[in-house]
């Protein structure tokens, strides 16, 4: 029985340990990520910048299309899937658009506004998609 409550003290301990332990590798991982951010921010920049722009320019395009045939409802739809991928790319565009990037949101923001109307302007909102993809090209190329 002295065995047994040898046991019961010397299981918990050690899976505590154990424990310990794991929790040590995974905060030296994330000390080595940290060590050298730089690197890591550049190359994920570039890659949201790259696939994210990329994505963004086609939601632009395909919300062209929608409101030049007057389809209002489908190009509010695929202004939202623009905004859906702005929310993961804003941060590369921001860094490779540089004083763009200020233009760039005026523009989204523009559009938004536009789209909400009961009765949408279709010159206001192409000029507006035209601003917005002319500052987003140069984006891609960084």
């Amino acid at each position: 029985m002295r065995h047994f409550h040898k046991l019961l003290v010397l299981v918990p301990v050690s899976f505590f340990a154990l424990v310990g332990c794991q929790q040590a590798e995974q905060a030296t991982k994330q000390t080595e990520t940290v060590a050298n951010p730089a690197a890591d921010v550049t190359s994920a920049v570039k890659k949201v910048a790259g696939e994210g722009v990329g994505g963004l320019l086609d939601a632009v395009t395909k919300t062209k299309a929608a409101v030049k045939s007057g389809d209002f409802a489908t190009a509010k739809k695929e202004f939202t899937a623009f905004e859906g991928v702005w929310k993961t790319a804003q941060a590369g565009v921001k860094a490779a658009s540089g004083d763009k990037y200020g233009t760039i949101v005026k523009s989204i923001d523009e559009v938004k506004g536009l789209l909400k109307e009961s009765k949408p302007n279709q010159e206001k909102i192409l000029s507006a998609l035209q601003s917005l993809t002319k500052n987003l090209k140069p984006a891609t190329k960084s």
